[in-house]
């Protein structure tokens, strides 16, 4: 696949320490698709969510709800890109 620039900026800022999903969007991996989708999802518990609001953490919450909804959008946008170069 050919990854635009911009997608390729916005995936390596969201991972920056994940060396092999760098490899595989420099070099065209269709394989990127399903490091975004494993890895688009929630991370917090609901039980996670309770303490952390208990406790006034509630930012904690939202960074993590921010950080899913950036990662979704990534892999919605990797979705479109696959299709469009099928």
């Amino acid at each position: 696949m050919e990854y635009p620039g911009a997608f390729v900026a916005k995936v390596k800022a969201e991972y920056p320490e994940w060396q092999e999903l760098h490899r595989k969007l420099d070099s065209g991996d269709v394989f990127v698709g399903r490091y975004l989708d494993d890895n688009r999802h929630f991370e917090m518990s609901p039980t996670a969510i309770v303490i952390a609001f208990n406790d006034g953490r509630g930012h904690e919450v939202r960074e993590a709800a921010e950080k899913a909804v950036r990662r979704e959008q990534l892999y919605s946008e990797w979705s479109e890109l696959y299709d469009a170069q099928r």
